[in-house]
Parts: structure tokens; C-alpha cells; sequence
């Protein structure tokens, strides 16, 4: 940890009122938990699945920068990054959308909107989103469920 965090940090400390401090605790505690791993069992259906949607977002995979895409018969799909942060998905949709919010990401660091003030995503980067995923999606072999998914993900995500 850096010296300037850890100063707000003690500076927080000092000044935080009880519940401030029981709320950080609480959101530490989630936080470690969530990047536990834990012991899951795929069945072969959901790994074909995920199987193939490793294939068809493979070559955007391999060349990312910041993050790999790791199977493990013992902790499911893990997704690590340059960060050092963990992600743990059980399941081919889970993964389908993390991929999805990785290429918003890079949208995003296009730079076709100059200023973001949240994550939401902005009508001008909607054509380019929809320009690298859905040749993806065609590509997987229920379509339709992925398709559907995706167009959920920019009503949520939608600016």
C-alpha cells in the first residue's frame, strides 16, 4: 500500500464515525469474500458451452492487454488482470457478460466521447459496441439467447 493511501486511510480512521467504520469493515469483509475462490463442479453441457465462447472471443483474449481468461476444474472460469484482481464466473452466461463489459471497457478508451462522468454507456459508442460484438455472437451457436443478452446489457447499461 502506498503512503498517501494509507495516510487517508488512518485519516479516516480518526475522523470516521462508528457506522463510517463498521460500513468499511463490512464492504472489506464482502470484498475478501468475493475473490475467494471456491470449489465448483461444471457439468460437461455448461462447459461446452463455455468452450465455445472461449473460442469464438478467443482471439480477442489472447491479444487483450490487461486481462486472461483462465478454466479451472477446480475454480470454474477465472479471470485475472494486470491489476492483480481476481473474478470468478461459474457459468458460460457469466462469462459471455464479462467479456461484453471488457470490450465496452475498450470502447470506452477509444476515446469517441471525450469526457465519461460514469460508466453508463453514451449513444455514440452504442455503433461501436454493437460493431465488435455482434459478428461475436453470430458466430455462437445460440444465438438468439446471446443476442437477447447483449441487447439487455446496453438497455441496463444505457446512458
Amino acid at each position: 500500500m502506498d503512503t498517501d493511501r494509507q495516510k487517508n486511510l488512518e485519516e479516516v480512521y480518526k475522523n470516521g464515525s462508528r457506522e463510517d467504520l463498521l460500513t468499511i469493515l463490512a464492504v472489506a469483509a464482502a470484498h475478501d469474500e468475493s475473490i475467494q475462490p471456491k470449489k465448483v463442479t461444471i457439468q460437461p453441457a455448461e462447459m461446452e458451452r463455455i468452450r465455445e465462447i472461449l473460442r469464438v472471443f478467443g482471439t480477442y483474449i489472447e491479444n487483450h492487454y490487461f486481462f486472461d481468461i483462465l478454466v479451472s476444474s477446480k475454480f470454474g472460469i477465472v479471470q485475472i488482470d494486470m491489476d492483480g484482481e481476481y473474478h470468478f464466473y461459474e457459468d458460460a452466461d457469466s462469462l459471455f457478460l464479462c467479456l461484453i463489459d471488457e470490450i465496452y471497457n475498450d470502447v470506452r478508451e477509444e476515446g469517441i466521447v471525450r469526457e465519461h462522468t460514469d460508466i453508463m454507456i453514451l449513444p455514440q459508442e452504442e455503433p461501436e459496441l454493437r460493431c465488435r460484438v455482434l459478428p461475436l455472437i453470430k458466430q455462437l451457436q445460440d444465438t438468439e439467447h446471446y443476442r437477447r443478452m447483449f441487447e439487455d446489457y446496453i438497455k441496463e447499461n444505457r446512458a
